[in-house]
């Protein structure tokens, strides 16, 4: 066997690349005479057997083995040598090219010095000119906060992008005046305002302003029981204590406090109790927080149903609802009548419309003159909008309800447009004197008829000169005549067309929801009428 191994580099002494001459290729061993020797010394045994029951073969074919192994061994002791010979001129060659590498990167490592001291300037270039775009930008903001503390240090990243930059500024400035918008809503003109103005510019967070703002608050409401010598319990401290880097819900609709914060990664709300408080609040504050955090647009509409029951309504649209996934149906039962509520789920708000506008549709074609709505906030408004879309006036004549159908019309905005006026005729001396109700018809019928209170639907229209007039008379409790039952009522529309009559029993209702089952009705045979439906109908019960 060749044991010498060798490898030379040519280094010509100008040399614009690495050129190499290595030998040998190939290494040459007398493996064929190898072999057969081998097999020579090998031929005795193979295929030799040993009788293992005797102690003496046992220790032969040991003794064999180990022979035959010593001859491998001898083989691949050879092997090993000759491969560390072959190796040693590739590690000399490999630790010379690497010093030589190495003098090319120390030049580049000055390089690259340069141009990192070339990239940080072109950063402070790019700061400034968001610095001076701020100026521009920040209005008012511009000379209470500095820029530093907006910037954000990939801003000025080559990778971000100037104009990326730019709108990032942008938006943070936009929220810090919304912020501070919000801020002085609440609190201007407060002696802490100040002190909250200046935590809101130094930490840019509304929530850190709040608390200064409630933290001084509470010192100035402890100095002023202390000069009361009043005792302060911490019960009086709870309308200035939100928690720290909370979100304020700006309230325009009362004065308790409104939050949103994250805890436990859950989005808690807090809202004032006060429903005239927190509905607003859930409207306008709320839904669009949410909308702005979720995963998609979700939209809903309701369709408002009167003159059926909610399983009535469910029956009707069972098929539908089994139907539907995206949008979807809830059916809902409220005071005196029903909703449906068609929610749909997309990308926009555009594209969540588009989806619920056929389903809406097919609601209403499928309740037919039981749907009188789409969001409408009660069946009053939605007569009321008809009246005022038609130009037609109506006055109201109400008995036992006590003056409600007027005072259901007037909470609608606009009304006076409309409704020229009102009479309460709660006793018969003044149907007959008020509404010129026939004293005769009374004792003939009785108060509580539809032909009294057709008398008094014609007699108000006339009275006010109306286009319309709207009756109620019946018993509200809680005591009957002797002749109708408690909840007996009877609602009349005059109209140029004639008079419509509308019997009613609602005999376990209760006296108020009583009074409002009768104005509902009422108000559902006046949109009927002015929608060209069927005005007289059998009560659903």
């Amino acid at each position: 066997m060749s044991e010498a191994v060798e490898a030379e580099i040519i280094e010509p002494e100008e040399a614009s690349e690495l050129t190499v001459a290595y030998s040998p290729a190939v290494i040459e061993a007398n493996f064929d005479a190898l072999e057969a020797h081998v097999r020579r010394l090998v031929a005795d045994y193979e295929g030799a057997t040993y009788d293992m029951g005797k102690d003496e073969n046992v220790k032969a074919a040991k003794r064999d083995r180990a022979y035959l192994n010593g001859i491998a061994k001898e083989i691949d002791e050879r092997r090993k040598a000759v491969s560390r010979e072959y190796t040693k001129p590739l590690a000399a060659f490999e630790d010379r090219c690497k010093a030589v590498a190495g003098i090319a990167k120390q030049a580049a490592d000055g390089i690259k010095a340069q141009l990192d001291e070339a990239e940080e300037e072109r950063q402070l270039r790019a700061y400034a000119k968001l610095r001076e775009h701020y100026e521009e930008f920040a209005g008012l903001l511009a000379p209470v906060v500095p820029y530093e503390r907006f910037h954000e240090k990939q801003w000025t990243n080559k990778t971000f992008g100037e104009v990326k930059a730019f709108k990032a500024l942008e938006a943070k400035v936009e929220r810090l005046a919304q912020d501070w918008e919000t801020l002085k809503a609440q609190f201007q003109g407060e002696p802490f305002y100040d002190e909250a103005e200046r935590e809101l510019f130094a930490t840019l967070d509304l929530g850190a302003a709040i608390t200064a703002a409630h933290k001084a608050e509470e010192e100035r409401l402890r100095g002023l029981y202390r000069e009361r010598h009043t005792y302060m319990t911490e019960n009086h401290l709870q309308q200035v204590m939100l928690p720290r880097g909370c979100t304020v819900l700006q309230n325009d609709w009362g004065t308790a406090p409104a939050c949103a914060f994250e805890a436990d990664g859950c989005l808690v709300i807090m809202l004032p109790g006060p429903p005239l408080e927190c509905e607003p609040l859930l409207r306008y504050r709320v839904r669009p927080l949410l909308a702005a955090r979720g995963d998609g647009i979700i939209v809903s509409h309701s369709v408002k149903i009167f003159g059926i029951g909610e399983g009535t309504m469910e029956y009707q649209l069972r098929d539908l609802m089994n139907e539907m996934q995206n949008p979807t149906l809830a059916p809902y039962a409220k005071e005196g009548e029903c909703l449906v509520r068609v929610t749909a789920k997309a990308a926009t708000e555009a594209e969540a419309e588009t989806m619920i506008a056929p389903c809406l549709a097919r609601v209403q074609r499928e309740l037919g003159a039981f749907a009188y709505g789409v969001d409408t906030p009660n069946i009053e408004t939605c007569a009321a909008e008809l009246l005022l879309a038609q130009h037609k006036t109506i006055a109201v004549a109400d008995s036992c309800t006590g003056g409600l159908l007027g005072d259901l019309l007037t909470n609608v905005p606009g009304a006076s447009a409309v409704f020229a006026g009102g009479i309460i005729a709660y006793n018969d001396e003044t149907k007959t004197r008020l509404l010129d109700v026939d004293p005769a018809l009374i004792a003939r019928c009785g108060a509580v008829s539809p032909e009294v209170a057709a008398a008094m639907a014609e007699h108000v229209r006339a009275a006010f000169g109306t286009d319309l007039g709207l009756s109620i008379t019946g018993l509200a409790g809680p005591d009957g005549d002797g002749v109708h039952t408690v909840g007996t009522l009877f609602v009349a529309l005059a109209t140029p067309d004639g008079t419509f009559h509308r019997t009613l029993h609602k005999d376990k209702w209760g006296r108020v929801r009583i009074k409002h089952a009768a104005a509902n009705h009422a108000f559902d045979m006046l949109r009927r009428y002015l929608t060209g439906l069927p005005v007289e109908m059998e009560e659903n019960r």
